[in-house]
């Protein structure tokens, strides 16, 4: 009752310079880990990828697929569930030029219902573009980025259902400190979010670098509310860096209304050098 199976293959062909990998995963009803919390449930997991370079590897084609058989017998309600996701995108990256993706995959959307933030996935249409140039002696980076959710309210119970989202921002590097700005439109028929953002980091003694913004958000040209946020990053040589993140922010709540999101972070990093001689 706890046997496990996991296979993994990787392959590579150089004269098509093809890259392709895959695994299968089997795991009975009362196993104990391969890392996911699966207590007293069978699961069947498989995962199929490849990548396909042209062009002087200029432009790479990716194309994945994955299914995930889920079932817990042992619950009063019998649960089951069979999930399959693909994925297919390609990227074109040459020097001097914007890169750009095209790809239809998997997504995520983060919504507040009550005091609870629930995460829920979907497939999408991405398109994303990246620059990095120069002004002077200043260097500034900026992306696009473009989204469009294809469901509906019937099938799902996320806020953004069948929307459209649209995100651009830019970076302006300076040697004490970075500015940054940033516009995001997300709407379908039922409403419409902008959000306007702009923060700086300043660095110290290229130890330290603290970071503030504001958020200005503006939902269904009605409701405006303003969040902010600060983060702070230390290093010590002989200790480690620490970290710090707090932002006091909204998502779109399930009432129509915005709702308020709190959170704070607290991390730290400590890197070893071991030299083991012979």
């Amino acid at each position: 009752t706890n046997k496990a199976y996991l296979l993994k293959v990787y392959g590579y062909i150089p004269a098509s310079q093809t890259r392709i990998e895959g695994y299968y995963n089997k795991t009975g009803i009362n196993f104990q880990n391969f890392t996911n919390y699966r207590v007293n449930a069978n699961t069947s997991t498989w995962n199929i990828k490849a990548e396909q370079y042209l062009f002087k590897k200029q432009l790479r084609i990716m194309a994945s697929a994955r299914k995930n058989d889920y079932s817990n017998p042992f619950v009063i309600q019998q649960y089951n569930s069979n999930t399959v996701f693909t994925a297919l995108s390609a990227t074109f990256r040459r020097r001097r030029l914007p890169s750009l993706t095209i790809g239809y995959m998997p997504s995520s959307q983060y919504t507040m219902v009550g005091n609870q933030v629930a995460e829920n996935r979907y497939q999408s249409l991405n398109i994303h573009m990246a620059h990095t140039y120069r002004i002077g002696l200043m260097t500034a980076n900026g992306s696009v980025v473009y989204n469009r959710f294809y469901n509906s309210g019937s099938d799902t119970g996320f806020v953004y259902y069948n929307a459209s989202h649209f995100y651009s921002s830019h970076q302006f590097m300076f040697r004490m400190f970075t500015a940054s700005m940033g516009y995001a439109r997300t709407a379908n028929r039922q409403y419409a979010l902008d959000v306007m953002e702009g923060g700086l980091a300043i660095t110290w003694f290229k130890k330290i670098v603290a970071g503030f913004g504001a958020r200005i958000n503006q939902y269904n040209q009605v409701e405006v509310k303003t969040g902010g946020y600060f983060n702070l990053r230390c290093n010590w040589p002989a200790i480690g860096d620490l970290s710090v993140w707090y932002e006091n922010g909204y998502l779109p709540g399930s009432s129509g209304s915005l709702v308020k999101n709190e959170w704070f972070t607290l991390g730290f990093t400590r890197y070893f050098n071991n030299r083991i001689r012979f």
